[in-house]
């Protein structure tokens, strides 16, 4: 045996990695990097870098729409992998070489993938931006922003995709025209959406002819000209260009990415439709608020607000005016015992529940560090993992609150562990 523990050149030492890529594309990493540890598709593969961090830790970075796959060349099968990959996408094997072993930093490109172009600027101007868009070929059908979810989906011209995380993506089959842009890939994702609400946030990722900022600057310049523009704003950076426009409610931003310390170079803009509008009908519950009671209440210090958006969850809704004559203006706990509810609210905005489906009620505390710190309440609502936040006010405004907390609702309270607020 070799004194050194080597046969045929081959060391028994325990590898501080391993990586591997099965023959269906499938690569897998594990090892002494435990936190990078991952596995993903490489046939998803859109680049690939040589990356040494600011330790010298080297890498091979795998992107991917999913995120980065991060492979240290010190894993054991880190060679094989490479060769396979490289003979399947081309990678600039002359970079690597000569940069493998820097003791620099370093953040190499060694190949991606190019994207066709997918965007068009229309001659002429329009003047139906804040209307909403319009489906192309092959009869075209003009949809407003305000269209609720629940009648977007039943257009022909509408496909639901599932992701690799298990969401679905509400996509469009044919282009859509948005002022005198026309998008070829404008697409929603649908996360517990309300389906009574429009769609809060369209996106789309556009890609010019050489995959380039030449997609930001030219739909920015485009933006800028398109009629109703009321505001304008974004930066410029080395690492990054953001610009958004607002046109009647509607906020429009384009966002480009390049290489950088914790960046990537994104090879296209991404395009970004929000619906800023407010929908009054949907935060009011006429059938409940005619019916209401308020059986028991607790008011609380006016400083707490409420966390919720009525356009994304039904059980948000307005401050019930017979709310506010009950028990003033303050923030408040009520309880509705001939309608089996409890309902929180701030000055504006409310929450209510069935009585029956509320398990649990917790108050944790943020203290200050780089941030002020706060205090947030939250609730256990039956068939649910996790807590979900209904208050938040400042660092320990909750806490003499408890015992009022636990003798309103029946219900046990408990103070989770402290955090800071970084």
């Amino acid at each position: 045996m070799n004194p050194l523990g080597e046969i045929r050149g081959r060391s028994f030492a325990k590898p501080v990695g391993r990586v591997k890529l099965s023959l269906g594309g499938v690569l897998t990493t594990k090892g002494k990097f435990f936190l990078y540890d991952c596995r993903c598709n490489v046939m998803e593969l859109e680049s690939a870098y040589l990356v040494i961090d600011a330790q010298l830790d080297r890498f091979l970075v795998l992107r991917t729409p999913l995120g980065s796959c991060c492979v240290s060349l010190e894993y054991d099968g880190f060679q094989r992998v490479y060769d396979r990959l490289s003979k399947r996408f081309g990678f600039r094997d002359d970079l690597f070489q000569k940069y493998r072993q820097e003791k620099r930093p370093v953040k190499l490109r060694l190949w991606r993938k190019m994207a066709p172009a997918n965007y068009s600027i229309l001659e002429g101007s329009f003047s139906d931006t804040s209307k909403g868009f319009e489906i192309q070929f092959p009869h075209k059908e003009f949809i407003s922003w305000d269209l609720p979810l629940a009648e977007l989906k039943k257009k022909k011209n509408i496909k639901i995709k599932w992701n690799s995380f298990g969401s679905r993506w509400l996509m469009f089959k044919q282009p859509v025209r948005i002022g005198n842009l026309t998008l070829k890939n404008l697409k929603v994702l649908l996360y517990k959406p309300r389906l009574d609400a429009p769609v809060l946030h369209f996106q789309a990722k556009c890609y010019d002819r050489a995959n380039t900022d030449q997609s930001y600057w030219e739909l920015k310049q485009n933006l800028k000209k398109m009629r109703e523009v009321e505001t304008i704003g974004g930066y410029e950076r080395a690492d990054q260009n953001h610009f958004s426009i607002s046109i009647g409610g509607m906020r429009i931003e384009l966002t480009y990415t390049y290489d950088s310390t914790y960046g990537f170079d994104s090879r296209g803009t991404t395009i970004e439709i929000f619906n800023d509008r407010d929908y009054e009908d949907l935060r009011i519950d006429q059938k409940y608020e005619s019916v209401m009671e308020v059986s028991a209440f607790t008011p609380l210090q006016k400083e707490i607000v409420l966390i919720g958006d009525y356009k994304k969850d039904k059980s948000v809704q307005r401050r019930p005016p017979l709310l506010t004559a009950s028990c003033g203006e303050q923030p408040v706990i009520w309880t509705d015992r001939s309608n089996g509810k409890i309902g929180f609210a701030d000055n504006k905005q409310a929450l209510l529940y069935d009585f029956h489906a509320l398990e649990r009620i917790a108050i944790q505390n943020t203290l200050p560090a780089k941030g002020a710190g706060y205090s947030e309440l939250k609730v256990g609502i039956k068939g649910t993992a996790h807590y979900q936040t209904v208050f938040r006010g400042g660092c320990y405004c909750f806490d003499d609150y408890a015992p009022a907390f636990k003798q309103l609702s029946n219900k046990p309270v408990k103070f989770l562990p402290e955090t800071m607020d970084v």
